[in-house]
């Protein structure tokens, strides 16, 4: 299958360089027109179904984008686990707040809390795991585990280490992320459309399960697209675990359509 994954477009937050967390956010009338921008780059592309934070912010994309399909809507799925991390702590606050306290300490970044309550990079690392355990369990084998768990993310998370985005980058331009000349004409077809914070997390999911090190952040821009391939490597085998699945990263963090 192929996702789509995506961030919201601009917010009045984002332009104050303020954090939103998980409150719901309106777009700017640029956040619209970007929204609406990729919308029409995804036109022609016919969606099996659609995964979507319950923010408001990500609603009002996800409908610019629809405004430019060309075909019925699908269905879809609004739900919490694709929301921003919590840091209901420091809603509204600039956001160098924010680092400040998860540079701080000795604790690691991904794993700091800014607040009793809020959540770490850690926790949304496990929500955001759910829905891509249910979508390969959906589509490719109601069978399969990732391996992760309640008990032992956070163990899975430090072992497997961590790199900085520009590493990343690196892999994905030297092609050792991707998997090329793959036949994905009857691949079903999911567009998520998420959130900053939790959408770097999605992507660290794809890199465990990829055996894979961690990337401990991700600048997105506003409406930025990536598109993964998953499917299995033996159609006959299933997929019953990491070891079964062929990923590979086909478009990331790409804006151009901002360009057009």
């Amino acid at each position: 299958m192929e996702l789509y994954i995506i961030r919201h477009g601009q917010t009045f937050s984002n332009i104050k360089n303020i954090i939103q967390g998980q409150t719901e956010g309106e777009l700017t009338e640029l956040g619209k027109k970007q929204a609406s921008l990729l919308g029409k780059k995804l036109s022609k592309i016919k969606f099996n179904e659609i995964y979507c934070s319950d923010l408001n912010r990500a609603k009002q994309t996800l409908e610019q984008i629809l405004k430019e399909s060309n075909f019925e809507k699908p269905n879809i799925i609004y739900t919490e686990k694709l929301r921003e991390i919590n840091v209901n702590t420091l809603e509204g606050h600039p956001s160098e707040e924010e680092d400040k306290i998860r540079y701080s300490g000795e604790i690691k970044y991904r794993e700091t809390r800014t607040g009793k309550n809020d959540e770490s990079f850690i926790d949304v690392f496990y929500r955001t795991g759910e829905v891509i355990d249910n979508i390969i369990k959906k589509y490719l084998d109601n069978n399969y585990d990732s391996g992760v768990n309640k008990d032992n993310y956070l163990e899975i998370n430090r072992n497997q280490g961590e790199i900085e985005e520009n590493v990343l980058c690196d892999m994905i331009k030297k092609g050792e992320l991707t998997i090329n000349n793959v036949d994905d004409k009857d691949f079903i077809k999911i567009l998520i459309v998420m959130h900053a914070g939790a959408l770097w997390e999605v992507i660290n999911n794809f890199l465990y399960r990829m055996n894979k090190k961690l990337v401990r952040r991700i600048n997105w821009e506003n409406t930025a697209l990536n598109k993964i391939l998953i499917y299995p490597k033996d159609n006959n085998k299933g997929v019953k675990n990491n070891n079964d699945l062929n990923i590979s990263f086909n478009i990331f963090n790409d804006s151009s359509h901002l360009k057009e």
